[in-house]
């Protein structure tokens, strides 16, 4: 386990909050607080819920820690994680990992190479219609100035 805990406290404890001091460790990449991808993960878990998504979204924006709600996994990663107990309670202790499987949304051309036709949910269409959050960055940039001061301004933000 990394020293760097956020996703491990989430999915273990429901505990998605900052920690008081971010450690350094040999894999930089793990030196984070705010998983990018942690927006995405709870729409999955909560079954492509968008209000309920944003609810804890802005909530963890507000005051840099959330405890997740008991009931947050859709019916099909739920299963998976029904299983898991179900095993660990048998006294069989394998390690596994539950995943919550990729949206066919993502593949519209395998789906239509299977003959199948892809409907996007209306979730996924009115991001169309979203301000994009991006920075764009050119060569002869400085870029770690630009990330410093991105990162800055989040930092500012959630003081």
């Amino acid at each position: 386990m990394n020293r760097n805990d956020i996703i491990h406290r989430t999915v273990q404890k429901g505990d998605f909050s900052l920690c008081e001091v971010l450690r350094t460790t040999l894999a930089s990449a793990m030196d984070i607080q705010v998983p990018y991808n942690m927006e995405r993960i709870f729409w999955l878990l909560s079954g492509s819920d968008s209000q309920t998504t944003r609810a804890l979204m802005e909530q963890f924006e507000r005051t840099q820690s959330l405890q997740l709600p008991k009931d947050l996994l859709c019916p099909h990663s739920a299963t998976a994680v029904n299983y898991h107990y179900q095993q660990t309670d048998s006294g069989q202790s394998s390690i596994r990992c539950c995943l919550a499987s990729a949206s066919a949304v993502k593949f519209p051309e395998a789906v239509q190479a299977a003959g199948l036709t892809p409907e996007t949910p209306a979730e996924i269409l009115a991001l169309e219609h979203k301000e994009t959050r991006c920075i764009p960055m050119r060569r002869g940039d400085d870029w770690t100035q630009m990330l410093r001061v991105t990162i800055e301004g989040l930092s500012q933000r959630w003081k």
